[in-house]
C-alpha cells in the first residue's frame, strides 16, 4: 500500500483527473510545481494524509473540503496566488502543526483570522 507519493516538478506527471481516492493509505503527497489551478477534489477524501505540499502552483483558493483532512500535520501552500483563507482551516486544529503560506497575496485580515483559528507550532507568511 502506497504511503508516500511525490509528483513534483513535472506537470505532465499529474493526470488530468487524478484518482487519489484509490490510494486510501496515502500519508504524504507532494505536488510542488505541477501548475495546479485548483486542488484536486479526490485529495479531500484522504483521511490518513499527514503532509500535503502544494507549493509553487497557481492555486487561487483553498476549498472548503480541507476541513475533512483531520490527520493533516503539515500543509504547504507557499508561492501560489491565494488571497483569502477559509475559516474552515481552523477546523484542522489541533492536528495541524505547520502551515506555510509564503508568497501568496494574502490580505492582512485573513492572516489575523487564521492566527485566531489555528494554533500551529510553525506558521510562515509574508
Amino acid at each position: 500500500m502506497l504511503q508516500i507519493l511525490d509528483l513534483s516538478g513535472n506537470p505532465a506527471s499529474l493526470p488530468e483527473n487524478p484518482a487519489f481516492s484509490s490510494l486510501p493509505h496515502l500519508q504524504e503527497l507532494y505536488l510542488r510545481h505541477v501548475r495546479l489551478q485548483e486542488v484536486p477534489f479526490d485529495i479531500l477524501n484522504l483521511q490518513q494524509l499527514r503532509i500535503l505540499d502544494l507549493r509553487q502552483n497557481i492555486l487561487q483558493s483553498i476549498p472548503e473540503g480541507f476541513k475533512n483532512l483531520t490527520s493533516l500535520t503539515e500543509l504547504d501552500l507557499s508561492d501560489n496566488n491565494i488571497s483569502a483563507l477559509p475559516p474552515e482551516l481552523g477546523l484542522l486544529e489541533p492536528s495541524l502543526q505547520a502551515l506555510r503560506l509564503d508568497g501568496n497575496p494574502l490580505r492582512r485580515y485573513d492572516t489575523r483570522r487564521l492566527y485566531a483559528l489555528v494554533q500551529v507550532t510553525s506558521f510562515h507568511s509574508n
